[in-house]
């Protein structure tokens, strides 16, 4: 097919109509983006502006503690002074008595249970909604445990290595016995929401060091269980991923339940160490949490 001149000029004049209007989109969707910089100081990729932060020196001490703080076979818990019973430890809640202050549809082998302050809330939500799902009521079977407690149920696990020292594990079972495929499924698709990881999953044995346990659940915080899932990392697995890919630049999650984060990671070189906080506390909410392993954690909520 032939076209004469008047035909290939309009033409022309079409396609640069269309590229003049495209690019005024790409200036556009620049410059919304610029706006959105200038007035919240976020920048997904690259974590929050430096006008935004503050230093804050963190000493050896805060790396023993927190929600990521790694407790196995290779690494100890560190107890703290007042953790010499569950009633006298500053940062424990028992399960029982919260759970009939709140409502819930969960029981416990016990009522004796108790779990970190900070999680507990998260615990109770998870459970309640899992139990509605499933229309099953769950059991916690196991939760903190001392020193003592340890040493007494003969574990393979050597008492001051066990993650239930934290106070962020729980152990959980169906009423009707173990868990079911089902109710594994729905934690698999469900916990990071709460901000809970399978512990132990089966699959991650070589790492985690622990075969068929993989009731144990261990509160991590929204944005670290969510980057664990999507990346498929156990939690020892994880704070190596920390180390590599955290420490020069921040690592930005999108959650599946719409928040987004910013988490940043400071390896320790000696007593004490400056890490970015945010400055507006309650723009930007944040944790800091050390790994047991020679690191702090900061993460910061931006959306």
């Amino acid at each position: 097919m032939n076209f004469d001149v008047s035909s290939r000029k309009k033409l022309s004049v079409k396609a640069m109509a269309v590229l003049a209007v495209m690019l005024a989109l790409c200036i556009v969707i620049v410059a919304v983006a610029g706006i959105y910089d200038a007035l919240t100081g976020v920048r997904f990729s690259n974590g929050l502006a430096a006008d935004k932060l503050t230093s804050f020196v963190a000493t050896k001490e805060v790396s023993l503690y927190g929600s990521l703080i790694l407790v196995n076979n290779s690494h100890e818990y560190t107890f703290p002074d007042d953790d010499h019973t569950p009633e006298n430890n500053s940062h424990l809640v028992n399960l029982y008595s919260y759970k009939n202050n709140n409502g819930g549809k969960y029981v416990f082998s016990e009522s004796d249970l108790w779990f970190h302050k900070s999680a507990i809330p998260f615990a109770h939500n998870m459970l309640n909604e899992m139990s509605g799902d499933m229309k099953t009521t769950f059991m916690i079977t196991s939760a903190y445990r001392t020193y003592a407690d340890q040493e007494a149920i003969h574990s393979d696990v050597g008492a001051g290595y066990s993650d239930h020292h934290t106070g962020y594990c729980f152990s959980l079972r169906s009423t009707n016995g173990s868990l079911s495929p089902t109710e594994y499924e729905w934690l698999h698709e469900n916990a990071q929401n709460f901000g809970f990881i399978i512990r132990y999953p089966e699959s991650k044995a070589p790492s985690t060091g622990v075969n068929g346990y993989p009731n144990c659940l261990r509160y991590v915080g929204v944005a670290h269980a969510n980057i664990m899932k999507q990346n498929d990392l156990s939690f020892e697995e994880y704070i190596e991923y920390l180390k590599e890919n955290a420490k020069d630049e921040p690592i930005g999650v999108r959650c599946e339940n719409g928040e987004e984060y910013f988490v940043y990671y400071y390896a320790f070189e000696g007593k004490q160490i400056n890490v970015n906080i945010p400055i507006d506390a309650e723009k930007y909410p944040y944790d800091i949490s050390g790994t047991n392993d020679g690191g702090i954690v900061v993460t910061i909520k931006v959306k």
